[in-house]
């Protein structure tokens, strides 16, 4: 039993002593990460208050219809020095109407004008529109 004891403790020793050691265990390598995707920004539109704006009548049936269009700019201190910055456009749409050229349909505005004057029927076969 001696020699067993002596036989097993042999082997340990002479592993140590030949620096016969088991390798050190290394670092483990990190896992490679995904890197995310870019996506680009889109800056958001201007904040422009607003109402829905639709076409209304003055008081004496005048129809008017707003609307309302914006621009990207400069900064609020430098646009507020530019006049043509802020801007109203006017467009005014007019109807130019035609005369009436036979006694039906100048009748329709009096019925008693053939009456007042009775040659009417020959004076809008003969007349013209007098330049404004």
């Amino acid at each position: 039993m001696a020699v067993r004891l002596a036989a097993f403790l042999t082997i340990p020793l002479a592993l140590a002593l030949t620096d016969c050691s088991r390798p050190a265990p290394s670092a483990p390598t990190p896992i490679p990460q995904p890197t995310p995707a870019l996506v680009p920004v889109t800056p958001p539109p201007p904040y422009v208050p607003s109402k829905r704006l639709e076409t209304g009548k003055l008081f004496n049936g005048f129809q008017y219809k707003v609307t309302l269009e914006t621009e990207h700019g400069s900064t609020a201190s430098i646009e507020r020095e530019i006049p043509s910055s802020y801007a109203a456009e006017l467009q005014v749409k007019v109807k130019i109407p035609k005369p009436n050229k036979d006694l039906a349909e100048i009748t329709r505005l009096n019925d008693k004008l053939p009456l007042v004057l009775p040659d009417l029927a020959q004076l809008l076969d003969t007349g013209t529109i007098s330049p404004a």
